[in-house]
């Protein structure tokens, strides 16, 4: 069975985005949102900066195209602020907003959906569901979002996938940015403390969560026997150094202290992927320059000179897990990849096709990654499963 995971920031996705007037300039192209998810074929996507669940239900509902109905969820974990859970017969989401370290806005949101004719949330022996929060461990305290956990089950099989949904910290005010490290030494500048925020996910959140046994109250005792292979996805505002041409070069992971082996019964190598550019400039044009005398007659060509080189900007977007994890049960480099979702849109007198999006979608492109396991039952792939054959 392949399961695709995705992750998006949906950038400022409010209550507002979805219900003000359809010329408004802030209203964002739900039907593009709920295209870009249904045709990539996500099994589990994870979404980031949703402001409202009001916004999550209203693209629910044009992801279903049917009635959307609200899951009566509890608010589980000292770091949640709120959160809230719908479904259709098609589509599943739970959203949650983490109690604030700064300021409200710095909470935003976090989002699952998932498939549910593919997916469902995992359960104990007694079929207790493992409801999505906001992890309340691990340091979490110190981050300035804490992320969102979730545990899913594909259907008709024996393994759980966890993933932990992020957004590291861009930018703080200046008398909230001076911290200190584990070490005792001032973190100094953004791109250390988004790397700071990086290892306390892998070292404290990370390894916690993708222990077997553990739920999120402690040893389950009516746990399943499932494995778990368990990601960390989303924006961290960190390049990689292996990407090419990106606007904010110094911003990079650091490997040295973020990525390697962490302490517990086993060690684990940590791998960070995606070095793909995912973030989208707004515009590359100034409005001086649009008025200019000299430029060449007949606007509608002006726009179409424009590559997608022109507008991508950083590699901020990625996934990290456990490699040798998935390698001991024969599972290699999953595939993965950028969506160029802004190809959905197209180019003409008034605007280009990346303009278009950031205005009307986000500043983000989604992620994918693919991965395939084999059951260990007698267990048949079902139909949906012919999208991914070769």
């Amino acid at each position: 069975m392949k399961i695709r995971i995705g992750s998006f920031n949906i950038e400022k996705f409010s209550r507002q985005s979805v219900y003000c007037n359809d010329d408004s300039e802030s209203r964002k192209d739900i039907k593009m949102i709920a295209k870009i998810i249904r045709e990539n074929n996500f099994d589990i996507i994870a979404l980031q900066e949703v402001f409202h669940p009001e916004a999550l239900k209203y693209l629910l509902r044009e992801l279903s195209n049917e009635n959307v109905v609200d899951v009566s969820v509890s608010r589980m974990g000292v770091y949640t602020a709120q959160i809230a859970g719908f479904k259709s017969n098609t589509w599943e989401a739970r959203w949650a907003k983490p109690k604030p370290k700064f300021s409200d806005m710095a909470a935003e949101g976090y989002a699952f959906i998932w498939n549910a004719k593919r997916i469902e949330l995992s359960r104990n022996m007694k079929g207790d569901a493992f409801e999505p929060r906001i992890a309340d461990y691990g340091h979490a305290s110190e981050l300035v979002r804490p992320p969102f956990i979730a545990r899913f089950n594909p259907l008709r099989s024996y393994y759980e996938i966890r993933l932990i949904n992020t957004h590291i910290v861009f930018s703080i005010k200046d008398e909230d940015k001076l911290r200190l490290n584990q070490d005792g030494e001032l973190i100094s500048s953004y791109t250390k403390l988004r790397n700071w925020e990086l290892q306390v996910l892998l070292k404290g959140i990370y390894k916690r969560f993708s222990n077997m046994m553990v739920d999120y109250r402690g040893i389950d005792k009516y746990a399943r026997n499932l494995v778990p292979y368990t990601f960390l996805l989303g924006d961290y505002n960190l390049n990689l150094p292996d990407a090419e041409f990106v606007a904010r070069p110094s911003e990079c992971l650091d490997f040295d202290n973020s990525i390697g082996y962490i302490n517990g019964k086993e060690s684990m190598w940590i791998e960070t992927i995606n070095s793909e550019k995912t973030t989208l400039r707004k515009n590359i044009r100034s409005t001086e320059n649009m008025w200019n005398s000299d430029m060449i007659d007949g606007q509608s060509d002006v726009y179409e000179n424009y590559e997608a080189k022109d507008y991508l900007a950083n590699n901020f977007d990625h996934f990290s897990f456990n490699l040798d994890m998935l390698e001991a049960h024969d599972i290699h480099m999953p595939k993965h990849g950028v969506i160029l979702a802004y190809e959905n849109y197209n180019d003409d007198e008034v605007s280009n096709r990346f303009e278009k999006y950031t205005k009307k979608v986000s500043d983000h492109l989604p992620i994918y990654l693919d991965f395939s396991i084999k059951n260990t039952g007698k267990i048949k792939e079902t139909s949906d499963d012919s999208r991914f054959r070769e």
